[in-house]
């Protein structure tokens, strides 16, 4: 309702869009709809936002409305709709030589979804004739490691527009990305990641006041623990919140920490209903180009660094992106990656160690597989793999250390077990009367 007002159009122009017989159900029903909206506005004598555009437009092109101003400033302008340019330009057009000055970023041109079209500004003279461009070169908020990073990630795609850009404040000496590697996929593994982040960015701040703005892409996003941060946090001056990317932009922090950056979620696959493309801007070709300004705006937030939460799976391609070769002299790494081996099921580079509470087991973390390996007992941090021998057995990929696996249900280790006579030895999977019952006889003593 809010994107077909916004459009300035009746019915018929966008039933000469619709493309599916979806289209046209939806449209029929819209209809009525739209209609009795119309109809309760007049009964209460009320108005929407966008009929005061649209009124005022209307109150412009019949007369009853002469503008005064000879110059029109717009500010934000690279979240111009074209029903707001068109009024911009019926106040221009009433008065002899008025000037539009318009100040805008298209790298932070995030709001397609609300009727925003990226092409007024990047593409400006088509729309509004001849102009003049000033570029604003020098940001004072961050240093110039940030600047040149997030000017390479967003000129990836190049229809953005091209800046020769400094920081005033020059060169940190620093990285300004600090990657920590998630463990795993556990709620656990997360807090902890945060945790190490917090630390290493209360030890930067050395007893003064700060700032910290945990980033993501959806509200779910919010640590269930924010509460708790932002009581502890508060005994050494640190204020701490989180916002999603689009809700920060015009914020600032001192430090940034980013969370949810897996693939699906950011860059968000999640498309939009087919329908609203009869009154939304045409989408660019550039894959992801909107959510790749998200990213800009929201590792722009910061006065220093972004600490970057990898996930242990699934992760997202724009942070596989800044983890390659281009990117090496921004990046620094807090947090170690986990080591990965290749799983016996699934056959990727996706089986790691995991700490669950007090036990720690390999297994795979690829979505829906379920592929393990035995945790050596005797080092407890290799895995037990396959081992050439005369029967069956695995080795520690560490320590070395050979066992002999199962002969009977061929997926446990014949270990030493402790039970109702004492110690023997047995299959790992035994349990009493449940699970694999082998048991072979104890080794000789030397």
């Amino acid at each position: 309702m809010g994107l077909f007002h916004s459009t300035g159009v009746d019915h018929q122009t966008v039933r000469t869009r619709a493309q599916t017989d979806r289209d046209y159900a939806f449209l029929s029903i819209f209809q009525d709809i739209e209609q009795r909206y119309r109809d309760h506005l007049t009964q209460t004598k009320t108005i929407d936002f966008n009929d005061m555009i649209n009124d005022a437009r209307a109150a412009i092109q019949s007369g009853a409305y002469q503008s005064r101003f000879r110059f029109i400033i717009v500010d934000e302008f690279q979240d111009i709709s074209q029903q707001r340019l068109d009024f911009l330009l019926d106040l221009r057009a009433q008065v002899a030589h008025a000037k539009l000055f318009v100040v805008g970023d298209d790298w932070q041109a995030i709001y397609r979804f609300t009727g925003s079209d990226i092409k007024i500004i990047t593409n400006l003279e088509t729309y509004v004739g001849s102009t003049a461009r000033v570029d604003l070169d020098t940001t004072f908020r961050y240093p110039q490691e940030l600047l040149d990073a997030s000017a390479i990630f967003i000129t990836a795609n190049d229809a953005q527009i091209t800046k020769e850009l400094r920081a005033h404040g020059g060169a940190a000496g620093e990285p300004p990305f600090v990657l920590i590697h998630q463990a795993d996929t556990t709620p656990e593994a997360m807090t902890t990641a945060l945790d190490r982040a917090i630390e290493d960015i209360r030890c930067k701040l050395d007893g003064r006041h700060g700032h910290i703005l945990i980033l993501g892409r959806y509200k779910r996003l919010e640590p269930c623990d924010l509460a708790q941060r932002v009581t502890s946090l508060k005994q050494y001056g640190i204020t701490i919140a989180y916002q999603t990317m689009h809700s920060a932009k015009g914020k600032e922090a001192d430090f940034v920490i980013l969370v949810g950056l897996k693939d699906g979620s950011f860059p968000s696959t999640i498309s939009d209903d087919p329908v609203l493309r009869m009154v939304l801007p045409s989408q660019e070709s550039y894959l992801f180009a909107e959510e790749r300004r998200l990213w800009y705006v929201a590792i722009t937030r910061t006065r220093n660094c972004n600490y970057l939460i990898m996930p242990s799976s699934r992760v997202s391609s724009f942070l596989r992106e800044m983890s390659t070769s281009q990117y090496a002299q921004y990046l620094t790494t807090l947090v170690q990656p986990p080591r990965h081996m290749v799983c016996p099921m699934c056959a990727e580079d996706t089986m790691i160690l995991r700490h669950e509470g007090q036990s720690r087991s390999w297994r795979c973390v690829a979505v829906g597989c379920a592929g393990q390996r035995h945790l050596c007992r005797a080092c407890s941090q290799g895995a037990m793999v396959p081992y050439a021998a005369p029967e069956p057995a695995v080795r520690c990929s560490d320590c070395g250390t050979i066992q002999s696996v199962c002969p009977r249900c061929h997926t446990g280790l014949v270990v030493e077990l402790k039970g109702k006579y004492g110690i023997f030895r047995g299959c790992s999977n035994w349990s009493g009367n449940a699970g694999c019952t082998f048991t072979a006889p104890r080794l000789a003593c030397a």
